[in-house]
């Protein structure tokens, strides 16, 4: 900020004046750097300028809404002096410039009342915008409580908050150190002065909050991307926290407009996720927390019990057999304040009462669905000439890479191989692809976000995994009318006819390459079984299916 501007504002000079300015200028830099471009921002009230002239200084187109003559005559003899570009108007001019705003900012430390102030720039804000609201004890504004209901009231969700005028000794940085589980929002009940970060919300909607690990590439990452963006379909609303950090899918959720954050562990034992999550679920207080995989399951599951979130979902994705005995006590203990679990398959849900002791009660089988618009059909035509195989799916020893590598070296027929995807197994697999002779044959895609052409240009698909809680990757192939070879899992075999892909055993190297063999000497029989699959397969995993059956599940939970 130049010091001329800093000169003319007064935010310095107010009672936590800085502090304000340093979380909405935070926050605002980082909107600016997710959308990739500058911002335009409505200002509800001149206020010497405190926020309007060092945002205007970065860049952003600002428009200050101001109802009093004088202050806006002052305010432009301001502008002209510091050499920024920005709008001082009344409010009745602002159906002319008829803006949208990313973000809007009120400052209720000398007015009070902000539901007014907010109705007014409501309108104008963009689908996806965020409002910052100041505020300090006063007669209408007389503690933190009266300020968060005032804000539920008008139907504005708080996504974060931060104190400005502090009663207690302690600073924030004291008390996250102390890692008191009531650090993150105990001090805003204990200051005279706030400011928070909203977005905007219809209350005949209800708001599910998805807890995630990572937002990688995984199919259970993917399953709540096409989730969370159907939901409001369903009049229920989707926010999603990757709670260890983001992934190669965090832009694919920002581009959806899925309100979307990562946090970052900060300390070994996740004591510092668990606050994090404690102080989202306090803050935004979702109807339904629904959390997926072990580590949100965990930390997820308990920091929702501990924030009073009445209604906790978990998805069961896998059937892991390397889950330990600490693992499956977690689940066990933990289902006791789960509401509804999810299993995405029948096998999932057997495993999860045989193993896990989980009552049958309480689960609810609802298979993946996959967004059929994303297929693209492979059609009728005949094998290349060399045939075109791929797989699909993380280089983790799940996935079972080697067998299919394996298996393929002992294939006496022209081939190609593409292998989709990522993880810590890459070395070592290239290595094997090279001493087995076939490494000028496999090519390594790595992470694409083109899988659906890679699927309609291939001519076999092959899925080798060890174990499987469904597989949306088989699904995909399967629709697209792509021939399949898959290890013969329970799971598969729930969604997955023998007449239609041909199933193999799981890790056995000989079966598999008598299959690939089998399946290039019979190309045309197999893509005439493939494409006979489509119809059904898109019937049954229609993507709209799966989204009405999981909103049934919340609607069912919020009646009770």
């Amino acid at each position: 900020m130049s010091d001329s501007i800093h000169r003319l504002t007064s935010a310095h000079r107010e009672p936590g004046g800085l502090r304000r300015l340093d979380f909405i200028l935070r926050a605002i830099r980082r909107m600016h750097e997710e959308r990739g471009r500058d911002l335009t921002i409505g200002i509800m009230g001149w206020g010497q300028g405190s926020d309007a002239l060092p945002l205007a200084d970065e860049g952003h187109r600002v428009i200050v809404v101001e109802a009093d003559y004088a202050v806006r005559k002052r305010a432009h003899e301001t502008v002209k002096e510091t050499g920024v570009h920005l709008t001082v108007i009344p409010e009745s001019q602002l159906q002319h410039e008829d803006p949208s705003f990313d973000a809007i900012i009120v400052d209720a430390t000398r007015e009070g009342d902000i539901r007014n102030e907010l109705a007014v720039l409501r309108p104008y804000l963009a689908v996806h915008g965020h409002a910052y609201v100041a505020a300090s004890r006063r007669d209408v504004i007389r503690s933190w409580n009266v300020f968060f209901e005032l804000l539920r009231a008008a139907e504005w969700r708080v996504m974060d908050a931060a104190t400005t005028m502090s009663r207690h000794r302690l600073t924030r940085r004291d008390l996250r150190r102390a890692r008191s589980l009531f650090a993150s929002v105990w001090p805003l009940r204990f200051a005279d002065g706030w400011v928070v970060e909203a977005r905007p919300f219809d209350s005949t909607h209800a708001y599910a909050l998805h807890l995630m690990p990572t937002l990688g590439m995984g199919g259970a990452e993917r399953l709540v991307l096409d989730l969370a963006s159907h939901l409001p379909d369903e009049r229920i609303d989707a926010g999603v926290v990757g709670i260890f950090g983001g992934g190669d899918l965090d832009v694919a959720f920002r581009e959806r407009g899925i309100p979307v954050r990562t946090l970052h562990r900060r300390d070994p034992f996740g004591i510092s996720t668990l606050i994090d999550v404690y102080r989202i679920c306090s803050l935004e207080r979702p109807d339904i927390v629904h959390t997926h995989l072990f580590g949100a399951d965990a930390w997820g599951r308990l920091a929702a019990w501990m924030s009073g979130v009445p209604i906790i979902v978990s998805t069961e994705h896998n059937v892991n057999p390397s889950y330990s005995i600490v693992k499956r006590f977690v689940n066990r203990v933990f289902a006791h304040f789960t509401k509804r679990i999810i299993a995405v398959s029948k096998t999932v849900r057997d495993v999860s009462v045989q193993q896990d002791g989980i009552p049958e009660s309480k689960i609810r089988v609802i298979t993946n669905g996959i967004d059929m618009d994303r297929v693209v059909p492979r059609g009728g035509r005949p094998f290349h000439d060399v045939p075109r195989l791929i797989t699909v799916g993380r280089l983790y020893p799940q996935k079972d890479h080697a067998t299919l590598l394996k298996a393929l070296a002992l294939v006496k027929r022209p081939w190609r191989l593409s292998i989709v995807g990522y993880g810590p197994l890459e070395t070592e697999l290239r290595a094997l692809a090279d001493r087995l002779g076939i490494a000028s044959r496999v090519e390594w895609l790595g992470i694409r976000h083109d899988v659906p052409e890679l699927l309609a240009r291939a001519d076999v698909f092959c899925f080798p995994s060890r174990w499987e809680g469904l597989g949306n990757a088989v699904l995909e192939a399967a629709a697209a009318g792509l021939p399949v070879i898959a290890s013969d899992l329970p799971p598969l075999q729930d969604v997955l006819r023998r007449t239609e892909v041909s199933f193999v055993t799981a890790g056995d190297v000989p079966a598999w390459s008598h299959a690939i063999v089998d399946i290039i000497d019979h190309s045309a029989s197999a893509v005439t079984r493939a494409a006979r699959a489509v119809p059904r397969i898109h019937a049954d995993a229609a993507l709209p299916r799966m989204v009405h059956a999981y909103a049934d599940v919340y609607r069912e939970l919020l009646k009770t």
